[in-house]
């Protein structure tokens, strides 16, 4: 009895104490690391691609626009042999920056997300912005990027668990010492035993993270997502700030 009361606090805990001696703050850095880098680039680009298509005025935005739907009935088990040859040969096998390309390559719902609140913004704003001598990047810093932040929290609450739990390209292009938490997870499974004690214990600890942003940052996205496409959430002030410039 006063050897079982003595290894109780152990024996409850035993998983935080084995995920934590395997590295899982590494994992958790990694993951953070992995996330905020396919946000932030998959946002810029796809950002940059919807104001091209934004009120089809070609005929190829159209068809651009279609290649992005038709993104969405092809699985990503089909293209996981070409992608890792591509990341084999441009020598990024083992990086992180192999998972941000792999997870900012763009996709239907992100493009149809911005795509559709950029239609809404009048055109006159770039014929506005031509005519005080400027370009379309000077529209694209000045005045497009800074009224993003509806479809960005859409685009974030949409893209961030799935770029989080996205377990199989960690095991697939990262070794042990750079992959993401989900990966270090699955590593607890073996072929004759499973430690549940410390898979548990480190699914518990991996989900608090994204329940921290969304009890965090849920005003944000119920606002921002219902404000979606709305011309009313412009802020006009950066058009303001622009002709101060």
């Amino acid at each position: 009895e006063k050897s079982k009361d003595y290894l109780k606090p152990l024996i409850r805990y035993n998983g935080f104490y084995t995920i934590m001696q395997n590295g899982f703050m590494r994992s958790v850095g990694n993951t953070l690391i992995i996330t905020a880098g396919t946000l932030a680039l998959g946002g810029m680009l796809t950002i940059m691609s919807s104001s091209v298509l934004a009120g089809f005025r070609k005929k190829w935005h159209r068809r651009i626009y279609n290649l992005y739907l038709t993104s969405m009935i092809i699985p990503s088990t089909v293209t996981m042999l070409p992608c890792y040859m591509i990341i084999r040969s441009l020598g990024l096998y083992n990086h992180h920056l192999a998972l941000i390309l792999l997870g900012a390559q763009g996709g239907a719902v992100p493009i149809m997300i911005f795509t559709a609140f950029i239609a809404t913004i009048p055109h006159e704003l770039y014929e506005s912005v031509e005519i005080d001598g400027g370009n379309r990047m000077t529209y694209f810093w000045h005045i497009l990027l800074p009224n993003m932040g509806t479809p960005f929290a859409s685009y974030v609450a949409i893209t961030l668990p799935n770029v989080w739990n996205n377990m199989l390209n960690g095991v697939l292009y990262l070794s042990p010492e750079t992959q993401p938490v989900t990966a270090l997870i699955n590593s607890l499974s073996g072929t004759y035993a499973t430690n549940y004690q410390a898979m548990y214990s480190g699914l518990f600890m991996s989900v608090l993270p994204l329940l921290i942003v969304y009890l965090l940052f849920q005003n944000l996205f119920v606002s921002d997502i219902i404000g979606t496409g709305i011309f009313g959430n412009f802020d006009i002030r950066s058009l303001c700030n622009y002709q101060n410039l």
